[in-house]
């Protein structure tokens, strides 16, 4: 597979990650990845409540 070697490297937070990635940000940053989040999913349907709870 062209990818293989790369696939470890490529990947998200994870919903079994994700009390750990949030424990690692500031609020400034938690404020930054919803706004984030608001800009590019502003329904809400993307993978809903699997990074974070709004």
């Amino acid at each position: 597979m062209v990818g293989a070697p790369l696939k470890k490297w490529i990947v998200g937070v994870g919903r079994s990650r994700r009390a750990v990635y949030w424990e690692w940000q500031t609020p400034e940053e938690r404020k930054a990845v919803a706004a984030i989040k608001a800009a590019f999913d502003p329904l809400g349907i993307m993978n809903p409540g699997c990074l974070m709870h709004v």
